[in-house]
């Protein structure tokens, strides 16, 4: 999820700007943010839609918790982005095509 990823890339900007002295106020860059806004605004409708489309699965999915167990991921922002930049890196397939994929391979082996 890229979308969380930008989210707390605006939290660092605003944690590590310059305060205003006597002020809950900080000095921005303004651009930066501006970017980074762009980005969500870009890949958000990507996401609504799947999520959209893991609703119309129509199957009530609810979580089941436990206590920790050693190895376990408390947060993940998952993010290729590095990947594609540093390795070129792409994807054969989109989020829609693998679960599609994902569901038939379960409903044939399971």
């Amino acid at each position: 999820m890229e979308i969380f990823t930008l989210l707390e890339t605006l939290e660092e900007i605003l944690e590590q700007s310059k305060k205003i002295p006597f002020t809950d106020k900080a000095v921005l860059d303004k651009e930066a943010i501006l970017e980074i806004i762009k980005e969500i605004r870009l890949k958000l409708p990507d996401e609504l839609k799947q999520a959209k489309w893991v609703k119309a699965l129509d199957k009530e999915i609810e979580p089941i918790f436990s206590t920790e167990r050693k190895g376990d991921i408390k947060h993940s922002n998952a993010d290729i982005s590095k990947a594609k930049l540093l390795l070129g890196y792409e994807p054969e397939y989109d989020f829609v095509r693998g679960l599609n994929e994902a569901i038939e391979w379960y409903k044939n082996n399971l």
